[in-house]
């Protein structure tokens, strides 16, 4: 594990573990044994819990050294990591991935049939989590949210092997990614009961890292950098699915004539990349400004060591970048 990030879970040790705790009680209820396995890979497949730590580094940043409802912030935590997984298996299904995290997908493992209702379960564990913590607000910010990314889901779907600008890439990334990571970070704010002008910033700062994240993660699948990525390199291009690099790259270097498309199998990529490096440079640049405007977010909150992991986690995300595959060396951050 990167260290920035061991740092970072080490600080939030029992609010993970007790996290952890509530999506394996969640899971563990199951009527048909023949399930059960598929259920527990669901608890064996552990990404980086990055929905959770947002949530409790906020909460306890909110907070600033007085005393919260933990149980409340941990029941939601799990409710927004569950509800993540149930949009990757189902993102896997209408990717037909074969893999997530270094494994077989739900999708190639168990077939749709079983991801789709397997994704909806995850929702209805959700849901019965979130309403523990009996609040109006928090369940309307967590309906918003699953409307955004389903919408932003079938846009981007509907424009696959179109030519889209910038401003359409960055409008389906807030929906697709940065919607979750801003509702993670206002669901601190709204558990700690801090002030709407206190929660605006954590919102704030969970889009612009997630714009970020997304950013950073189209730039690793273009550069084929796997093993950092979790997932097959070049899956969103093989899809069809026009990320920024792309759109970069199809601004400097257009294919020739009619021979064949961006998309084409036959397109010499990893050559072209080679020759224009500044499309890298140019998307890493994009990503590293949405990451500047989340570090000025966690300036203004209150000083104390949870806003100072804030900035670790910030650097942690930054620095995966810093390792692209075949590119590394024409890259410096």
């Amino acid at each position: 594990m990167n260290p920035k990030l061991l740092k970072v879970k080490l600080l939030l040790k029992k609010d993970l573990e007790a996290i952890e705790s509530c999506i394996e009680s969640e899971l563990d209820w199951c009527p048909e044994a023949r399930i059960k396995p598929i259920l527990d890979g669901i608890k064996a497949s552990k990404g980086k819990r990055l929905r959770p730590i947002l949530t409790l580094l906020c909460f306890h940043n909110a907070l600033d050294g007085t005393q919260g409802n933990l149980q409340k912030v941990h029941w939601v935590s799990a409710a927004l990591e569950l509800i993540h997984h149930a949009s990757l298996i189902h993102d896997d299904i209408i990717d037909e991935a074969d893999t997530r995290h270094e494994k077989p997908s739900v999708y190639k493992q168990w077939g749709k049939e079983v991801a789709i209702p397997l994704g909806v379960h995850l929702y209805a564990l959700s849901l019965n989590l979130l309403t523990r913590a009996q609040s109006l607000p928090l369940i309307q910010s967590v309906s918003t949210t699953v409307k955004d990314l389903c919408m932003g889901e079938m846009t981007q779907v509907i424009r696959r092997h179109e030519t889209v600008s910038i401003e359409d890439y960055l409008r389906v990334l807030r929906k697709k990614t940065g919607v979750l990571f801003e509702l993670a970070c206002e669901s601190g704010g709204l558990l700690a009961n801090t002030s709407s002008q206190h929660i605006s910033v954590l919102k704030d700062i969970g889009m612009n890292l997630g714009i970020a994240y997304q950013i950073f993660d189209d730039a690793m699948d273009i550069s084929g950098n796997t093993l950092e990525l979790k997932k097959s390199a070049y899956q969103d291009l093989q899809k069809g699915e026009v990320t920024l690099p792309i759109i970069l790259l199809n601004q400097i270097a257009p294919p020739a004539g009619n021979e064949y498309s961006l998309f084409d199998p036959k397109y010499p990529l990893q050559e072209i990349l080679k020759s224009h490096p500044e499309v890298l440079h140019k998307s890493i640049e994009l990503g590293k400004s949405y990451l500047e405007k989340a570090k000025e977010g966690v300036n203004s909150l209150p000083k104390n060591n949870y806003s100072k992991t804030l900035h670790t986690l910030m650097v942690y995300l930054e620095s995966r970048i810093k390792q692209q595959g075949p590119f590394a060396k024409s890259l410096s951050l």
